[in-house]
């Protein structure tokens, strides 16, 4: 099964704007571990040059990899 969220640092919520609204969900990582993450939306995303898409966004608690 693939990715299902645009997903995004933890760390970006607070500075991205997300602070009401979202939903504490547990997901299963790559390396199968089971995580809490917050989803939100739908939200507008859009890139310079492209139409806009709206969709859910999850916040992950990301480490440096090494």
């Amino acid at each position: 099964m693939g990715a299902a969220f645009m997903t995004l640092p933890l760390a970006w919520k607070d500075p991205l704007g997300a602070t009401d609204g979202g939903t504490k969900v547990e997901i299963e990582t790559a390396a199968q571990e089971t995580v809490e993450a917050d989803v939100f939306g739908p939200v507008k995303i859009q890139l310079e040059g492209f139409r806009p898409i709206y969709n859910e966004v999850l916040f992950l608690e990301m480490r440096p990899a090494g």
